[in-house]
């Protein structure tokens, strides 16, 4: 498992007892924006695309943060 693997659940794991009754979606989008801005130390969406654990393209992870913060998601 590799660090922002590593570092994602346990983000996720404090989301979770504090959002509880969240969009499991949602939540595990914000996860992955935390434990981007910790690894890539920039609030650039697409630095912090990078860190984000996924086989999908930085594209779609970007839009995926981009809906999260926009409400949409």
């Amino acid at each position: 498992m590799g660090v922002s693997a590593t570092l994602y659940g346990r983000v996720l794991a404090s989301l979770e007892g504090a959002c509880a009754g969240e969009d499991r979606r949602r939540v595990r989008s914000l996860g992955w924006l935390v434990t981007g801005i910790l690894l890539e130390q920039d609030a650039r969406l697409g630095r912090i695309a990078l860190a984000m654990g996924s086989a999908a393209s930085a594209a779609s992870r970007q839009r995926q943060l981009l809906r999260l913060l926009d409400g949409t998601a």
